[in-house]
């Protein structure tokens, strides 16, 4: 997300004889689960799993789940040699390795993303050599084995990114001049040696970003196996896309009144969700999750079966499949969700395969 927070210090870890990179994961075998009679429109979480993490996220960036994957800055966004770490559902490392520019002086990193066949996207700002005295933004990516690396310039902040599942880098295209331009699409689709393939949503489309100094902040790319969404929290909309990038619809954002944003996720069954929280609120008033109906463009509180206690702060990380991948504690600790609602066909009891 842009602007991503810092991981507090007292986060919680694992086992402390465990080395600081890596992970221990425990997603233990669930009995089946009864779960009450609900109306269709009223969907239940359920934890299927969770995974504690040794990595030492104190003082470092949030990380990323995407494709996948949990991707994870060794220190924070800013500085000249940050090292990515990438690890699976099932905590092993398949990734480790410094982003170096060779031809310019990096300064920071916006966002990381994951593609299905394993690269690493990065997008970020630097001083590149043949003019180092203004910086420039870019998008780069890194193949799994770490032979390959691409980096493209661009002419505005990738502060959002994604990868879709045909393989396409999908990025924010936020520009940061002053003047207005009604017709600059906010939303970029780029193959990878950097050509675009199309541009969406322009300025004139939107209720916000349309004065002068205005910023995309808040915002968010999610991606699932067959569509791409945009979840804008100061525009208050989401706007979802077809791989080809073809609109699929806008829906309005979901209206948390006294809680504050924590996560989104889009599922592959085409369930969206969001959490949110009351960072000092009474115990009374737990963690949110609220999922769209897309039949009635509403959004509906989600019941969640935590065990054995509720906690006060939840955020959604992304979807895994048909899963939710949340973090309560910080994140040190991952658990995972399952969603139920009366008129599914199935119930899935167990973290994904």
């Amino acid at each position: 997300m842009a602007g991503r927070e810092t991981a507090p210090t007292g986060v919680k870890r694992g086992n402390s004889n465990m080395s600081s990179t890596s992970l221990c994961v425990l997603i233990p075998a669930l009995a089946t689960l009864m779960t009450p009679v609900l109306a269709a429109d009223e969907p239940v979480l359920t934890v299927s799993g969770t995974t504690w993490i040794s990595y030492d996220f104190a003082g470092k960036s949030w990380p990323w789940w995407s494709g996948g994957a949990l991707l994870a800055l060794d220190g924070t966004r800013f500085g000249p040699h940050p090292f990515v770490s990438v690890f699976d559902k099932d905590g092993k490392t398949i990734f480790s390795a410094p982003f170096e520019l060779v031809d310019g002086s990096l300064q920071s990193i916006y966002s990381l993303a994951r593609g299905s066949d394993g690269i690493v996207v990065l997008g970020g700002n630097a001083f590149f050599s043949d003019n180092a005295k203004s910086v420039e933004h870019f998008i780069a990516w890194i193949a799994p084995e770490r032979k390959e690396q691409h980096i493209f310039r661009t002419s505005f902040i990738p502060d959002e990114i994604t990868v879709g599942a045909d393989g396409a880098i999908w990025t924010q295209a936020w520009d940061d001049t002053k003047a207005i331009d009604s017709d600059h699409s906010v939303i970029r689709r780029l193959d990878r040696s950097g050509t675009l393939l199309g541009a969406f949503v322009p300025k004139s489309s939107l209720t916000k970003y349309i004065k002068p100094g205005d910023t995309i902040e808040r915002s968010h790319l999610v991606s699932s196996r067959d569509r791409i969404g945009w979840y804008s929290i100061n525009n208050r909309e989401y706007i979802e896309f077809s791989l080809n990038g073809s609109q699929i619809s806008r829906y309005p954002a979901a209206d948390l009144k006294d809680f504050t944003f924590t996560g989104v996720g889009l599922c592959d069954d085409g369930g969206l969700f969001v959490s949110a929280s009351r960072e000092r609120g009474p115990k009374e008033y737990p963690w949110q999750v609220f999922a769209l109906n897309r039949e009635s463009r509403t959004w509906k509180s989600v019941a969640i079966h935590e065990s054995p206690h509720r906690r006060n702060w939840g955020m959604i990380l992304a979807c895994h499949g048909s899963a939710l991948v949340t973090t309560t504690s910080g994140p040190g600790e991952l658990t995972w969700f399952m969603s139920t609602t009366s008129d599914a066909n199935r119930v899935s009891t167990s973290a994904p395969r």
